[in-house]
């Protein structure tokens, strides 16, 4: 075999698939006001801060603070709300 062929045969040989690490969701932030337990969602009434705290669908919680900005209470709105931009 001479050099020609050994480049054409690497050339053509197939290269080894590399497999991406999956990266993981971020947890949620959990931060909960101080004092509350959190509560389901479908026991929030319309003062009651929605921000997710833990579980999915009809099994989620929310944080239940009062609601000051929105659908968030006070610690919650400061992670959600994105301030305009100053001119």
């Amino acid at each position: 075999m001479n050099r020609t062929e050994a480049r054409r045969q690497t050339a053509t040989s197939p290269k080894p698939i590399k497999r991406r690490r999956r990266r993981r969701a971020p947890k949620r932030n959990t931060a909960l006001v101080p004092g509350l337990a959190p509560i389901l969602l479908m026991e929030a009434e319309d003062d009651h801060c929605r921000y997710p705290v833990e579980g999915a669908g009809i099994d989620m919680k929310v944080c239940g603070a009062p609601r000051t900005e929105g659908a968030y209470c006070t610690a919650h709105a400061r992670i959600c709300y994105i301030p305009p931009p100053k001119i």
